[in-house]
């Protein structure tokens, strides 16, 4: 891929990665003081962006600036299409990002920094996309671009599901609805699924008679003013919407403005979503992609020994706990983290990262289990 390199004055530079496609991937280097202990790369999750680990204006709650100061060299990216990143075609699915586009961000992790191999911490459905890579080299030999297994080291899962349980919800709801649901995700652009749509969606599944009322682009118009407005602001995050990614005591109000004005709910493929659902219905995840191939569960079981973190609350109805911890029973090593046992805190989707007393929890759990 061809590159170019920003200097940042935020804290991080930024590079800008170019696909095949022509597609530009955007991603953040923190570097730290002194010399480094390892290198991080940060995965983001569905309609999130790089910004779920550094959210403009809240430094205090950033991952990425955490894992910095205690000695690592940390690497996020907007996956295509999201954040910063541009997209040339909007057919994408999980093999594009987890067989193709995060291979090219480790390599230039590598590369950038002369490492030998890098530890993954993946949100939600970025902790998948982690595992669809380790499932794809897990057979002896295999290689993906020009990585192997052994460039993987350890890998930690915030809210990421192995696999989808369909008995569980959300899962039993969205099949309950079946493609209907995604239908009622509306877009601006063809195969586009804008936060607004999302967050109505959503909606629809917990209360229906209000997510008829709802339209985007009404939705979306009360996201930017309450961003900018925190009378606005704080009534928004009580409100019912959205009501499965956050929680009200997950933030309190600026950060929550913050969380508005950045770019951690962003948008994403209706190809990718629709993937999503077949994995639902299958009970497995199973993803091809260029001659290359990966199935959850089967082949992760078989991929080689790795050190695995996940960190998860029951309290968490966007992506069940169960189906978080479930991982442990395929891999060897690490440990399942459930917030309320740990710490005695409950947790939304999104309040790993923001939820004053919780986030430093996590934040030093994953730091002890990267320097174990």
């Amino acid at each position: 891929m061809a590159r170019a390199t920003i200097r940042g004055s935020d804290g991080y530079e930024t590079v800008r990665l170019r696909a095949a496609d022509d597609s530009v991937v955007v991603v953040r280097e923190y570097v730290p003081g002194a010399r480094t202990r390892g290198v991080v790369v940060l995965i983001h999750g569905l309609l999130s962006s790089s910004d779920i680990f550094d959210v403009p204006g809240v430094p205090q709650s950033s991952l990425a600036r955490f894992l910095r100061d205690a000695g690592y060299s940390v690497f996020s990216y907007d996956q295509r299409g999201a954040g910063e990143s541009t997209c040339a075609r909007w057919n994408f699915g999980l093999g594009e990002l987890a067989l193709a586009e995060l291979p090219q961000v480790i390599e230039y992790a590598l590369s950038r920094t002369g490492a030998s191999r890098v530890e993954l911490g993946g949100h939600s459905l970025g902790g998948l996309i982690a595992y669809v890579l380790r499932a794809a080299l897990a057979a002896p030999g295999a290689r993906v671009g020009t990585l192997t297994a052994s460039c993987l080291g350890k890998s930690i899962s915030v809210a990421g599901p192995c696999w989808f349980d369909p008995a569980l919800d959300p899962w039993a709801r969205i099949l309950a609805q079946g493609p209907g649901f995604f239908r009622r995700l509306e877009g601006t652009t063809p195969g586009v699924v804008t936060r607004a749509g999302f967050i109505r969606g959503q909606t629809m599944l917990e209360h229906p008679w209000l997510g008829r009322l709802m339209h985007p682009a009404i939705v979306e118009g009360m996201i930017d003013v309450a961003s900018w407005t925190p009378r606005l602001a704080s009534l928004l995050r009580r409100s019912p919407l959205p009501n499965l990614l956050y929680a009200a005591d997950d933030f309190d109000d600026e950060t929550f403005r913050c969380e508005l004005r950045s770019r951690a709910l962003h948008r994403c493929s209706r190809q990718l979503l629709d993937e999503v659902l077949r994995c639902v219905r299958d009970g497995q995840v199973r993803v091809a992609h260029d001659g290359r191939a990966a199935c959850l569960p089967d082949d992760l079981a078989s991929a080689a020994p790795f050190d695995l973190l996940t960190i998860t609350s029951r309290a968490d109805r966007f992506v069940p706990a169960a189906d978080v911890a479930r991982a442990h029973g395929v891999v060897r090593g690490g440990a399942s983290v459930y917030c309320e046992q740990e710490w005695g805190i409950t947790s939304s989707h999104n309040g790993y990262f923001f939820k004053d007393g919780l986030y430093q929890q996590v934040y030093r759990r994953i730091k002890a289990f990267l320097e174990a």
